[in-house]
């Protein structure tokens, strides 16, 4: 008797098949997500603790701190402002107002700081602020802050959300230890002009 090959999967195969398919799926990819979010909140906070060494090596250069990038603060001390993107950091700061006793201090600068200026996971520029009053109702001003989700270009402020919550409240655990927003380094500015953006204080109380 001649023995015959099956060269086909049966309609019950397939289904079988296809079943198991769905359910390493569906275990797989949600925790291929959260790892992936994961490591997204771990640069996020590597970068910001990065800004804030540069932040803090150029203020012991220069007695100065790296211009505001939000725009003109020069009526505010900022005599290094409107910065752009790195300014400080990864390149030489320019005083923008032709501040004698800037234009004294910055030659001390002995930069790069930071190797480049990056986006944050979530693609958005991080933004640095020079800011000159007290952000988080600590009693502090000039908080100078990175933000992590308002860009600019110009006077345009892009108030989209960009950090997703579950992302901004593993960086505000991390950093603070609570998930009080109202206090800590960590905080959300909300408003109509700003929209809704994570802060993070790199430095208080020194206005230069």
């Amino acid at each position: 008797m001649k023995n015959t090959r099956r060269n086909s999967f049966t309609l019950m195969e397939m289904v079988v098949v296809l079943a198991v398919i769905a359910v390493l799926a569906a275990i797989i990819v949600p925790n291929a997500f959260q790892a992936i979010e994961k490591s997204k909140v771990a640069r996020a906070i590597a970068d910001i603790r990065a800004i804030k060494h540069a932040a803090e090596m150029f203020h012991s250069d220069t007695g100065l701190w790296p211009g505001s990038q939000w725009g003109d603060m020069s009526a505010y001390g900022d005599h290094l402002s409107p910065a752009e993107y790195g300014e400080g950091f990864v390149t030489a700061p320019i005083v923008h107002d032709g501040d004698a006793r800037s234009q004294n201090l910055v030659s001390n600068w002995d930069g790069p700081y930071l190797q480049r200026w990056s986006n944050t996971p979530w693609a958005m520029p991080y933004m640095w602020d020079y800011n000159n009053w007290d952000s988080n109702g600590d009693g502090i001003a000039f908080e100078h802050i990175v933000w992590l989700d308002l860009a600019h270009s110009g006077a345009v402020y892009n108030q989209n959300q960009k950090v997703p919550g579950p992302a901004r409240d593993k960086i505000k655990m991390t950093i603070d230890g609570h998930l009080d927003y109202h206090s800590g380094v960590v905080s959300i500015m909300n408003n109509g002009f700003y929209g809704t953006s994570v802060e993070v204080i790199a430095s208080q109380g020194d206005p230069d």
